[in-house]
């Protein structure tokens, strides 16, 4: 994710007056308290990302995505910010799915030996997230279309 279209997006692009329809940090808080007691090993907590909301649109920009593809969340490491789509549903699997995925990447921030490749930070996130699919009788095929070879292939070097 680009730095800079991260920056404007906190300069200005946010939807700061939805913030308080979504409470965000509880939102975060659930994830992490999730993720903890799902991982392997120790994590050493950090200081929160910026967690804010705001448009598609700008989802769509800032996570390269492209026009007519929704997204639920995306964390950028560059910048320690976490940004949720205005329309996210705590009450959603997938979306709650992929808050999963996004936070990870937010804890995983300064671990050390994630490895070089930027795909094998992705092994994580999608294990739990798939974790999390499955305890709630769904799967990565059927909320994100992805099989397990795909997934192979997304965390693969």
């Amino acid at each position: 994710m680009p730095y800079l279209a991260i920056l404007l997006l906190l300069l200005g692009g946010c939807a700061r007056a939805t913030l308080w329809d979504l409470d965000l940090d509880a939102e975060y808080d659930r994830a992490v308290t999730w993720i903890a007691a799902h991982e392997e090993g120790e994590r050493m907590l950090m200081k929160r990302p910026v967690v804010f909301t705001t448009s598609q649109k700008e989802m769509q920009r800032i996570s390269k995505a492209g026009p007519g593809r929704r997204i639920a969340a995306v964390y950028s490491r560059w910048v320690h910010a976490l940004a949720f789509a205005t329309d996210f549903d705590p009450s959603n699997v997938k979306d709650r799915g992929i808050a999963i995925h996004e936070v990870v990447h937010a804890l995983n921030r300064r671990r050390p030996n994630l490895g070089a490749c930027a795909r094998s930070r992705e092994v994580e996130p999608y294990r739990l997230q798939g974790l999390y699919y499955e305890e709630r009788g769904t799967t990565m095929l059927r909320e994100m279309g992805l099989t397990p070879v795909a997934v192979k292939e997304l965390t693969t070097c």
